[in-house]
């Protein structure tokens, strides 16, 4: 429990140049890469596990911060 509204946070976080939606999607790609990289569960597995609504928009939203496809990480990984 934060002791605060839920306005209060969103509030909070807009003065600090943060939103909730930039935050959660932040939590969501680092959780994703997580599980790409050190798991073998199945990408379409791990896009739900962290909340994506769908392969091509976890797949999109990972290349676009990573650099690199959920597939690609994992077979990167896998050449070293």
């Amino acid at each position: 429990d934060l002791c605060f509204s839920a306005r209060t946070l969103s509030r909070h976080l807009q003065q600090e140049g943060y939103s909730y939606k930039v935050l959660l999607n932040e939590e969501r790609l680092d959780y994703s890469e997580f599980l790409v990289l050190n798991t073998n569960k199945p990408l379409s597995h791990i896009a739900h596990l962290a909340g994506f609504q769908n392969d091509s928009s976890f797949s999109r939203a990972f290349k676009r911060k990573k650099g690199l496809t959920p597939s690609e990480a994992r077979k990167s990984l896998k050449s070293f």
